[in-house]
């Protein structure tokens, strides 16, 4: 079990509690731990830009959308091409 920073209050406007409540009960989880997995997935699409998430809630998977392969001319070394699925997120 990882360990948890100390408890801390937030105050959600009303549309992103609403929000917020249907996604947890969606996916039978507390507002917290839908609230804490965004969090991360909001920054780490910031700290990593072209980064996007995909995938069941439970399952979800970082990627590179496809747009940014057709955008630009993939990494080769001697001729071999390095293909986007071999390529993993740092986190």
């Amino acid at each position: 079990m990882s360990r948890k920073s100390p408890p801390f209050s937030l105050r959600l406007s009303e549309q992103t509690d609403r929000l917020v409540t249907a996604e947890a009960k969606r996916t039978k989880r507390s507002k917290g731990s839908v609230v804490e997995t965004l969090a991360e997935e909001a920054l780490k699409t910031r700290l990593v830009p072209g980064i996007a998430f995909r995938g069941d809630d439970y399952n979800r998977r970082a990627w590179l959308p496809l747009t940014l392969w057709t955008n630009c001319e993939p990494p080769s070394t001697n001729g071999l091409m390095i293909s986007p699925e071999k390529l993993t997120a740092p986190f």
